[in-house]
């Protein structure tokens, strides 16, 4: 089970505003020291959280139905997956066309 943290609102503190806007640029964690004690990390947002809720736009959507098919008639699948197979070193015989 995932904890979630509890939510703080930080506009109107621009410090931790700026300080959170890098963190999340970056990727890169940073550990808050006070008088040279460790007391918190503020980490980035995982992509997967971030983008939860976020639906693909209708541009995006036409964009994946267009190249649906787009190999069609131009590859064959079952030569393709032989060849991957036996590139990937398959102790399975490859299938023979």
């Amino acid at each position: 089970m995932i904890n979630r943290a509890h939510s703080i609102e930080i506009s109107t503190m621009p410090d931790l505003v700026r300080l959170a806007h890098e963190v999340a640029e970056t990727g890169q964690p940073r550990v808050l020291r006070e008088h040279g004690a460790e007391i918190a990390v503020l980490s980035p947002v995982s992509p997967t959280r971030r983008s939860q809720g976020k639906k693909p736009g209708p541009e995006v959507v036409a964009a994946a139905l267009a190249a649906a098919g787009g190999w069609k008639d131009l590859v064959d699948t079952e030569r393709l997956k032989a060849e991957i197979k036996a590139a990937r070193g398959s102790r399975r015989p490859p299938v023979r066309l």
